[in-house]
This record gives C-alpha cells, sequence and structure tokens, in this order.
C-alpha cells in the first residue's frame, strides 16, 4: 500500500460515503470505488459493507482504521511531510 491508498481509505472511513470522500479527494468516484476494492484484494480483507444506500466498516474495517491513525501518525514528520515517499 502506498501513502494515496491511506488516505483514500481514511476519508471514505469518515464520510462512509464515496461520493461524497470522492469530492473531497478530487476523484471520480468509480475511481475511488475501484481503489478501495483494490486496497481489500490486497489485503485479503473486506474493509466496507456497502449497499444501495449505505456505506458502514467491518470489524476488520474499523480495526484497519484504527492501525493506520496510529501508523499515519508515525509515519508523518513534525512539519507534516510524511516520510513514507523516503
Amino acid at each position: 500500500m502506498n501513502e494515496k491508498d491511506y488516505v483514500y481509505f481514511r476519508e471514505v472511513a469518515k464520510c462512509l460515503n464515496y461520493t461524497k470522500a470522492a469530492e473531497n479527494l478530487y476523484i471520480s468516484q468509480p475511481a475511488l470505488t475501484k481503489r478501495i476494492g483494490d486496497i481489500e484484494r490486497k489485503l485479503g480483507i473486506t474493509l466496507f459493507y456497502r449497499t444501495k444506500h449505505s456505506v458502514t466498516l467491518t470489524p476488520a474495517g474499523r480495526i484497519f482504521a484504527g492501525w493506520i491513525s496510529k501508523d499515519y501518525h508515525q509515519l508523518s514528520k513534525p512539519d507534516g511531510q510524511s516520510k513514507a515517499g523516503k
């Protein structure tokens, strides 16, 4: 996973709405949906339950969100620049 994957996951988890998350990220909703699907396939877990009208985190998604939150803070330098790309 790269830093964008973390950012995309975090935004969907925050919004619980693919359309709103995509707008916030300035990408198309289909591109975001595909990216989240790719992340789930890489990890071998389902992160979100999806219905026509709702998106919720799975238990694994909630654990991953907690891990991402801790990991993301460790990846960030004090000046806000990421170390992930180095």
